[in-house]
This record gives structure tokens, sequence and C-alpha cells, in this order.
């Protein structure tokens, strides 16, 4: 299976995002839920141009 070789998982906020993506660049991500220290992702996505501004976008939003 191929991986997109993503770090970590974080509670998707402003904050938290400004502090993980500490620059303008292209990237994906992944959205879902953790459950027994498992991650499963609902939503795989990307930014051509600024993947910081691009996780704020789905801030309090629901992912299904």
């Amino acid at each position: 299976m191929a991986t997109l070789s993503m770090d970590g998982s974080y509670e998707l906020t402003t904050e938290k995002v400004d502090e993980v993506v500490t620059r303008k660049s292209p990237g994906n991500y992944g959205l879902g839920y953790t459950q027994n220290n498992t991650f499963y992702v609902r939503y795989v996505g990307r930014s051509d141009d600024d993947i910081n501004e691009r996780l704020k976008q789905w801030e309090g939003k629901n992912s299904n």
C-alpha cells in the first residue's frame, strides 16, 4: 500500500496548524479521528501552494 509519509496526528485548530505548519508550502493531509490509539482517515486532501491556509478552512467542519 502506498504511503503519504505524514507525521503525527493533531487537533485541527488555528493555533495548532500555525504551530505545526510554520511556512507557506504545498502539502498533503489526512482528516479523521483517533480511536484506541489508532488514527482512522476519513478524507485525504492536498494544497498546491499553502497547506496552512487550506487546513484552517477545515476547522470546525465535519470531514464525513
